[in-house]
């Protein structure tokens, strides 16, 4: 790993969204040339969700055929359960 000349990793000085979301459009290109798919499907939760949403607003037409974004719940802490047929 590079060091500036403060002793800090040159990856913490630049690291941010644009970073991330650019590494990340590097892995998805990589991933269509190899799959031969134009388009894909992403799909995170919590941080992952974030990125997906933010991945997707800046790559939709190129990349993204659709997006799907997970919640893994409260972990049985509290006991809300929301019937499916009163959100539908």
């Amino acid at each position: 790993m590079l060091a500036l000349p403060d002793g800090e990793p040159t990856s913490s000085k630049k690291w941010g969204w644009d970073l991330f979301v650019s590494d990340a459009k590097m892995a998805i290109d990589e991933v269509k040339k190899i799959s031969g798919y134009k388009k894909l499907f992403l799909a995170g939760n919590p941080f992952g969700g974030m990125l997906t949403m933010n991945y997707t607003s800046r790559h939709w037409q190129d990349d993204i055929k659709g997006f799907i974004l997970l919640d893994e719940g409260n972990g049985g802490k509290y006991r809300l359960r929301i019937p499916l047929h009163d959100v539908m």
